[in-house]
This record gives structure tokens, C-alpha cells and sequence, in this order.
């Protein structure tokens, strides 16, 4: 078991981004409490700057979806092509809606992740992360 954040790492969370964002879609209900730990874990919940982003289906995804030749879906099934653009769609929300309000540094979640149980990793990777307008924390591109 990793160990639980302090109230310093819930401030320090809070001085790296302007808004960090948590994508959880409806469909996917049993990832919720499972992230809300993983969040409270390593002091985003007590960030002051979290948001959960929930999200559910759209018809007007099977339009975005359908406008592009089946070849060129993101995955081979129309369901997890439609998960795709769901999610595609409520990040190019919340980046217009940080726009709007002059963030200058973000952090965008999805609710299946979870962080290294060392905090003070997880701090040191992020302090030393360069400057640049997109950074993926993950091991896929």
C-alpha cells in the first residue's frame, strides 16, 4: 500500500496547475470510487483546483464518428470508437473552458490511472518536467 498525501502535498498539487481535470465517463461506474481513493491518495482531492469531468453518451458522437471512413477509426470497434470521441470531445471542452478562464498549466486525468506509490517520485518527476505547451505521463503515444 502506497502512502496516504499530506496537506503539503495537497497545496503543492494546487501551486503546479491551475485546474486539474478527472474524465469519468457514466458507462464506467465502477472506476469511480477506485479513483476518487487514488485522487485522495496522493492529495489531488484536496487540491483546491480539481474538477471531475463526467461524461455519457452523445448521439452527435455517432455523426463525428461516421464523418471519417471506418479505416481511419481510432479502433477496430464502433463502441470503443465512440468511447474515443466521447472523450475527445469533453478534453477539447475542458481546453477551451482553461482557455477561457486564462489557465496557464493543466493536468487532464482519466479515471483508470494511478500513480506511483512513492509521492515523492511522483513530485520529483513532475518538478522536473520541461517547459513545453503538451506533456503525456504515460507509457503509451
Amino acid at each position: 500500500m502506497g502512502m496516504q498525501a499530506d496537506s503539503s502535498m495537497a497545496a503543492w498539487w494546487g501551486r503546479q496547475f491551475d485546474r486539474i481535470y478527472c474524465f469519468h465517463h457514466t458507462g464506467m461506474k465502477g472506476r469511480y470510487e477506485a479513483m476518487r481513493a487514488e485522487l485522495e491518495r496522493v492529495g489531488i482531492l484536496g487540491s483546491g483546483v480539481f474538477q471531475w469531468v463526467i461524461t455519457s453518451p452523445d448521439p452527435h458522437e455517432a455523426t463525428v464518428l461516421d464523418s471519417f471512413p471506418k479505416e481511419d477509426w481510432p479502433f477496430e470497434s464502433r463502441k470503443a470508437s465512440l468511447g474515443f470521441v466521447n472523450l475527445g470531445m469533453a478534453t477539447a471542452r475542458a481546453i477551451r473552458e482553461s482557455l477561457y478562464f486564462g489557465h496557464r498549466r493543466i493536468l487532464v486525468l482519466e479515471d483508470d490511472l494511478r500513480f506511483l506509490n512513492d509521492l515523492g517520485r511522483v513530485r520529483d518527476i513532475f518538478d522536473a518536467t520541461p517547459d513545453a505547451d503538451a506533456v503525456q505521463y504515460d507509457k503509451y503515444l
